[in-house]
Order: structure tokens, then C-alpha cells, then sequence
């Protein structure tokens, strides 16, 4: 009984931390994206201007 107990507790704690290494991994990515996009805006900012 008490096996159980800790297997069902450990799996708890495998899957909350996979869901917030994934979160994690999800909130990078969207940074790195709205980084890009911003320079990418700069970048086209910067070329109008000389034009």
C-alpha cells in the first residue's frame, strides 16, 4: 500500500516538473521570437529611414 502511495507521489512530481521545464521551454522560445521580430521591425525601421 505504501509503494503505491509513493509511486503515485513521485509521478505527481515527474509530470509537475515536465510541465514546467516545458513552460519554460515555451516562454524561451517566445522570447527569442519577440526579440527577432523586434530587430527584424528595427532593421526595417533603420533601411526606410535611409531611404
Amino acid at each position: 500500500m505504501m509503494k503505491m502511495m509513493i509511486m503515485q507521489f513521485s509521478t505527481q512530481i515527474w509530470k509537475g516538473s515536465n510541465c514546467i521545464i516545458l513552460t519554460n521551454i515555451m516562454d524561451l522560445c517566445m522570447l527569442t521570437t519577440i526579440k527577432s521580430i523586434v530587430v527584424m521591425m528595427q532593421k526595417n525601421l533603420h533601411h526606410q529611414g535611409k531611404m
